[in-house]
């Protein structure tokens, strides 16, 4: 596992379907909370990769912060951003976790606000409706621009970078995605604007990037915090069973 430096933030994907045969093996990991929200899904698969992502983010977790991962403690705080908890208090490392169609991206960072979000490019029959309604006027302005075979990529790219703010921002804002211009975000390097009740914001130092997942995923991570360093590493399956085998041995003695 990577050392985590101050000021790095480590992306981490994997696809949840080759880990279906220790399903079971991370349902044991799954907090209280965790369990209600497995409960509100429907559907074999659905219920199987939110258990697979949940439970790889508990044992990078454990890695990161040397905790058994039964007993990494995820709660969420009044604005329902996940955090780790460490005896009753907020842990240093934060983390996010975006998954889709069987791929999941796991970000982690120290004392700083993180959010990744993965979008699985699918065709849509709305597709114009839904870019006047939730792209900023800067940012229709391109979309317009393009041909419409590249229209559907370009409206994932704009929507899971939004996510992606949205997520890290996670305090109560009260924002709608047709207010968060991402072109002039990575230009400013900053967030402001008006939220939804009319009063005007702004954030320090934003980071948005986009990461590299090839032609049928769009993902983007935002951090509110000057970096050095994004790193972006696949969880091999066979590294996911040598550690889940080792935390098992550990639980054993």
């Amino acid at each position: 596992m990577p050392v985590l430096a101050p000021d790095e933030v480590s992306v981490w994907k994997f696809s949840p379907r080759n880990l279906l045969p220790f399903t079971d093996r991370f349902e044991k990991y799954l907090s209280a909370h965790e369990m209600k929200r497995l409960e509100r899904l429907t559907g074999q698969e659905n219920r199987q990769e939110f258990i697979i992502c949940r439970g790889v983010l508990h044992l990078l977790l454990s890695a990161l912060s040397a905790e058994e991962p039964e007993h990494v403690h995820i709660h969420e705080d009044g604005y329902g951003k996940p955090r780790l908890e460490e005896d009753g208090h907020q842990h240093a490392l934060a983390f996010n976790i975006s998954h889709t169609n069987g791929l999941c991206l796991i970000a982690c960072g120290r004392e700083m606000e993180v959010g990744v979000d993965v979008e699985y490019i699918d065709p849509l029959p709305e597709l114009a409706a839904m870019a006047k309604k939730y792209l900023a006027p800067q940012e229709i302005k391109k979309w317009e621009e393009l041909d419409a075979a590249h229209q559907t990529e370009a409206f994932y790219c704009y929507w899971s970078a939004k996510e992606a703010l949205l997520k890290a921002l996670g305090s109560g804002l009260r924002i709608s995605p047709a207010q968060i211009d991402t072109l002039q975000i990575r230009a400013d390097k900053k967030v402001s604007g008006k939220q939804d009740d009319g009063l005007y914001f702004e954030t320090g130092e934003c980071i948005l990037e986009e990461l590299p997942l090839g032609t049928a995923y769009t993902g983007w991570l935002a951090v509110f915090k000057r970096l050095e360093k994004i790193s972006l590493y696949e969880l091999t399956a066979q590294w996911l069973r040598a550690f889940i085998f080792s935390t098992g041995r550990k639980a054993e003695k």
